[in-house]
């Protein structure tokens, strides 16, 4: 049923009604007729909502293309067959009544109410629907899961495990900054406590170099970034002068063969 379709009521026993069936067996054909012009009175009335009553002018709109005495013949048959009655409205003019529409199908009154109830209805209910989309167990279920604190707690400690050398051993970083103090001539830095926390280079003699100088500073020299080897030899020669390091010996030539001291030349 689409929006605005208006229905009425009747029961499907219609054409066995004792009135109805009366009607028919004393005026054959023009009984039928009259059966069906009360059919469309009703759903005149349902459509107006005219609360049963139909005026007299428009009964020989409903039976077109009747003419219009036949009409007013077919509506004397259903008076005396007691299914309408007549009477005369404020201006003079007459109208029917259906007898019985009101009990089947309501007034105005209460279809307009019944409307308006479908209305709220369906509004509040679109509401709950809502609601309900986002009811508190569905929107704890579409929030995300939380992680464990104790699987994050053992894959840290699984992490920091895999991390640490075995036996004791340097790690790789260790060595490197241990080659690199080796390499400009001054001993590894000294061990930080245990427990302490990262030392920055330059907040304690421990961490510093003989010349006063950090790593960082001796290599901070705007020598430029050196490409070849003789670049690289001079960029060292640079450091090791800045901090005050004896330039590192040559190492001498490996004898070549037939040159051996021992052995005569031929």
């Amino acid at each position: 049923m689409s929006v605005g379709d208006k229905w009425i009521k009747l029961e499907c026993g219609y054409p066995r009604n004792r009135k109805i069936r009366a009607m028919v067996q004393r005026n054959g054909a023009d009984g039928i007729l009259a059966r069906d012009m009360y059919v469309q009175l009703v759903l005149y009335c349902r459509a107006e909502e005219t609360d049963g009553v139909v005026p007299d002018y428009e009964t020989p709109l409903l039976m077109h293309p009747l003419p219009s005495e036949d009409v007013k013949h077919l509506l004397k048959l259903l008076l005396d067959a007691g299914l309408i009655t007549s009477s005369s409205d404020g201006s003079g003019e007459t109208v029917f009544n259906v007898v019985g529409y009101v009990e089947r199908n309501g007034t105005k009154a209460q279809h307009v109410a019944e409307h308006l109830a479908h209305v709220e209805n369906g509004r509040t209910g679109g509401k709950a629907r809502v609601s309900a989309a986002t009811s508190p167990d569905q929107a704890q279920a579409k929030q995300p899961l939380k992680p464990n604190p104790v699987l994050a707690s053992s894959r840290e400690e699984k992490r920091r495990g895999e991390s640490l050398p075995p036996n004791g051993a340097s790690s790789p970083s260790a060595r490197v900054s241990e080659n690199a103090w080796a390499d400009l001539g001054g001993g590894a830095p000294a061990p930080a406590s245990a427990g302490a926390g990262p030392v920055a280079p330059n907040a304690s003699p421990a961490r510093r170099h003989p010349s006063s100088q950090t790593v960082g500073q001796a290599l901070a020299v705007g020598r430029g970034t050196p490409a070849t080897d003789e670049q690289r030899t001079g960029h060292l020669a640079s450091i090791r002068a800045s901090l005050n390091l004896p330039g590192r010996q040559p190492s001498p030539p490996e004898p070549q063969p037939g040159t051996d001291e021992r052995e005569p030349p031929f």
